[in-house]
């Protein structure tokens, strides 16, 4: 427990030197453009929600509906990478610029983007 506290507060150390000009005059970064891809079933209550507030909030994303079987082993060949199988996540996942997010909220996709 000491340990994970010890490396916790490195971190917070190492991005407060690496943003300290952000942190001190209250900027934020704008986003930057990431490609976001969103994984779904096209009936999936909380998929329709993810890209409706991801609308919404105008981040742009692009969508990908999980009945196509070309969608599902695109996916399937990313969720491999980090160990996971389609039958055994659910959906929506959300591919970042390359970072798969798992079950994400809209906040979860836009920490990524900045």
């Amino acid at each position: 427990m000491r340990s994970a506290i010890v490396r916790l507060s490195i971190c917070a150390i190492g991005y407060s030197a690496d943003h300290w000009q952000e942190i001190s005059t209250g900027h934020i970064p704008e986003p930057r453009n990431a490609h976001v891809i969103l994984y779904g079933a096209r009936s999936s209550g909380p998929y329709i929600q993810l890209k409706y507030e991801l609308q919404r909030q105008d981040i742009p994303f692009e969508s990908r509906d999980l009945s196509d079987d070309a969608n599902i082993h695109e996916l399937n060949e990313k969720l491999e990478r980090i160990g996971k199988a389609v039958g055994s996540v659910n959906s929506p996942v959300a591919d970042v610029d390359g970072v798969i997010v798992l079950k994400p909220t809209v906040r979860d996709i836009t920490k990524r983007l900045h």
